[in-house]
Formats: structure tokens, sequence, C-alpha cells
């Protein structure tokens, strides 16, 4: 057992797990070896949906504080307080992504602008620009390698069809089909996809329910 929270993912050494609480503040730190546990700052409360790593020392989160929308913002591990770098209404959300979709340089990650369309944020605060040669339905849910690519998703039911879309050509190549090994009553599925779609995580739920008959009403 390593400790609370929801984990979201490893740092790129392997040393720590990052988290975040059922109440969503603050941002956890678990050793993945021996030491302790550690609490990263929020003098703001920020209410934190999901997380992820930039690089070894900064972790990348998007929440909310209290009377305003969701923002995206970054934190050093090693002492400092979140910084902001997104506009009002950035969001990403667990039921769309597991895991976030950060540029392998850690300079970029796709998130849902306020009008809720994806869009490439920088984590230098610039502008934001929208995901070029997206179609309707499509989930953008990794970079690949080498930066210049994107694994979308989408399914019309089942199963998920994730495809490598390339930024400049608008090309796209089939990546892997992923599908429930028992798709009844499938009522939640969400996966994490490493950037050459070798690897993946599925996780779904079912509700399975039993039909009776009754005789004898009156």
């Amino acid at each position: 057992r390593l400790g609370t929270g929801q984990p979201t993912s490893l740092s790129p050494d392997g040393r720590w797990a990052l988290s975040v609480p059922v109440d969503g503040h603050p941002l956890l730190l678990h050793p993945t070896g021996p030491g302790e546990s550690r609490t990263l700052p929020d003098p703001e409360n920020i209410v934190f949906n999901n997380a992820g790593w930039l690089d070894a020392n900064h972790v990348i989160a998007f929440g909310q504080k209290m009377g305003e929308r969701s923002q995206g913002y970054i934190q050093d591990i090693t002492g400092g307080p979140p910084r902001r770098f997104t506009p009002e209404g950035a969001a990403v959300n667990v039921p769309t992504w597991w895991t976030l979709p950060v540029s392998p340089d850690g300079t970029r990650v796709i998130a849902k602008d306020a009008h809720d369309m994806p869009a490439i944020y920088a984590v230098d605060g610039s502008a934001p620009q929208p995901v070029p040669h997206l179609n309707p339905g499509d989930i953008v849910v990794q970079w690949s390698s080498d930066g210049r690519a994107l694994l979308v998703a989408h399914r019309d039911g089942l199963p998920w069809v994730v495809e490598r879309l390339d930024l400049v050509s608008g090309r796209r190549t089939p990546a892997v089909t992923i599908r429930a090994h028992d798709a009844a009553a499938l009522r939640l599925s969400v996966f994490g996809i490493s950037r050459d779609a070798k690897y993946y995580v599925h996780t779904y739920a079912r509700l399975l329910s039993d039909l009776y008959v009754v005789n004898g009403l009156k």
C-alpha cells in the first residue's frame, strides 16, 4: 500500500506516485520506495480533477478555485504553490481522460476549452491552439513519441478505435482497437495508452441485472 487518494501516474523517474484525494485537494505524492508521503502546498484550496507529470520535478493538474471555472496549473514538487497557465474553462476530467495527454517534451498538453472543444495549451501560458484535423467524436488520448502526431480514439458503440493522427498532414493510420472482454451491460470505458500504442490499460464497469416473472398477482 502506497497511500490514499485516486492514483493518476508515476513520475518519469519512477520515484513518486501522484494521487488526487477524494475531495480534490491537496495533491499527494507517495514514494514507490523508502520514504514518507508528501502533501503539495495548496494555499488557494484548488479542487483538482486530474493531474499528471511534466518532468521529474513538476506536476500538471486541472482544477478550480471556489467560484471559478476549471484551469490548468503547474507545480514544482520541490516547493511553491500551483501556478496557473491557462485561461478559465480549460478542463481535463477523468471520465474523458484517464491520463493527461502531455507532449513528450513537456511543453504542451491537450485539454478542453471553455466551449468544450479540444485545444493545445502551452505550459508557458501562451494562447491555446485548436487541435487540427479532428473529426466529431474524436478524443485525443496521447501524443506520439516524436511529438508530431496524436493518438485519437473514437467509437460508435463498441469498441474503441485508436488512430495515429499526423498534426501537419492530417493523415490517419490505424493504431489499435480496444474492446472489453465482455461488453454486456457496459456503462463506463476509459483507457490509458503508451505513446507507441503498443501497451494500454483499459478499465470499464458493467451493470448487470436479473429479470423475474411474477405469477399470481392480484
